[in-house]
């Protein structure tokens, strides 16, 4: 998606008829905005005006590390000992 404040609005109420036409409501603060080319003053102005916070790569989602490169199995030692733990 372009870094255009009226594609993120457009999107944004996109997000809300979904929601609200199956009953839920979206947590802005919960969402993080991950730039990809894009500077760090346009990413401020798009986070506040979609109301979450900024983020960067690499991150975890859902215990899975992402990022541009390939995870190495340092990566997920986390997710293995969350497992683990849970095993015994």
């Amino acid at each position: 998606m372009e870094s255009c404040p009226n594609q993120l609005l457009l999107l944004k109420e996109i997000l809300e008829t979904f929601a609200s036409s199956i009953g839920l409501k979206v947590n802005y603060n919960k969402s993080m905005m991950v730039p990809l080319n894009v500077s760090e003053e346009r990413l401020e102005i798009l986070a506040s005006l979609f109301g979450c916070s900024k983020g960067s790569l690499a991150f975890t989602y859902l215990g899975l590390p992402l990022g541009t490169t390939r995870p190495k199995i340092d990566d997920f030692l986390s997710l293995i000992q969350k497992i683990e733990r849970r095993l015994v």
